[in-house]
């Protein structure tokens, strides 16, 4: 929301790792801007999860996170 508020270009997320059993699965997704050289990377135990902790570790470096 943030970045469609400011006419920044929507984030791109990719699963970069799967792991664990389908009950206990460990995914780590990665976080892109097309006007940002760099992506953030977010951990959990679902893709939601790790998109969403991806996706506030960009918002931080953009510093609007939560503690920017």
């Amino acid at each position: 929301e943030w970045l469609q508020g400011h006419g920044r270009p929507l984030p791109n997320y990719r699963v970069v790792e799967q792991s664990g059993p389908q009950h206990r699965q460990h995914i780590t997704a990665a976080c892109e801007l097309a006007d940002v050289e760099h992506w953030t990377r977010g951990e959990g135990s679902s893709r939601r999860i790790a998109e969403q902790r991806a996706a506030d570790k960009m918002l931080l470096e953009l510093g609007v996170g939560k503690n920017a």
